[in-house]
């Protein structure tokens, strides 16, 4: 396996712009025949693979860290490509939250992503997921928060999520902020955006 530098983007095979699973599992050295028909085998297959981009396993090249208050954990545009990969392919329910206005959604986002704006939609969302969560205890969640930059308006809607989470172990644990935000993944990314364009909050 060639080295990768610390910080910088595994080279990722693009299939109709998503990213393939076969790239990840090769990247992190997880093998499909983990897989299997059971819940408690494929969740933790989700775990391995998550815990593998995110957290510090000795290949943690795409580890993130808080942001600038310590509050909020965050991933890289990297750890968010791949989890990307691996969204519609495994018992794993990844959000991810665009808190962008609609001209700025519409104009491009990724893929996947939820458009919430304000408390009333966010709080809707998570009694959903609540009620997700009854029916498939087992299920991994992941959830993730961007803005144009990640610097306010995604921190203000995930703080909230984190506040509607208290006692609530299974998604507290797992809510995060993208670092850099939708700009900083755009660039990198584009081939993960729908449309593949990138509309400011000026425009």
């Amino acid at each position: 396996m060639a080295t990768v530098i610390r910080g910088s983007p595994p080279k990722l095979s693009i299939n109709h712009n998503f990213l393939t699973q076969r790239t990840l599992l090769d990247y992190f050295g997880v093998h499909k025949n983990v897989v299997s028909h059971s819940v408690d085998k494929q969740q933790s297959f989700c775990r391995s693979v998550v815990d593998k981009l995110i957290g510090d396993s000795g290949k943690g090249v795409l580890n993130g860290g808080y942001d600038v208050y310590g509050r909020l954990k965050t991933l890289s545009t990297h750890t968010m490509a791949g989890l990307a990969s691996i969204h519609n392919h495994m018992d794993c329910h990844i959000s991810i939250f665009d808190c962008r206005s609609m001209p700025e959604f519409v104009g491009g986002h990724i893929i996947n992503a939820i458009h919430v704006t304000d408390s009333t939609s966010l709080l809707s969302l998570f009694e959903h997921f609540q009620t997700l969560h009854s029916s498939s205890p087992r299920r991994f969640y992941l959830f993730v928060f961007y803005c144009e930059y990640s610097s306010l308006r995604a921190p203000v809607l995930a703080r909230k999520f984190l506040a509607l989470s208290q006692g609530h172990y299974v998604f507290l644990d797992n809510v995060y902020l993208l670092d850099g935000g939708y700009k900083l993944f755009y660039e990198y990314y584009k081939g993960l955006c729908d449309p593949p364009r990138y509309v400011t909050n000026t425009s």
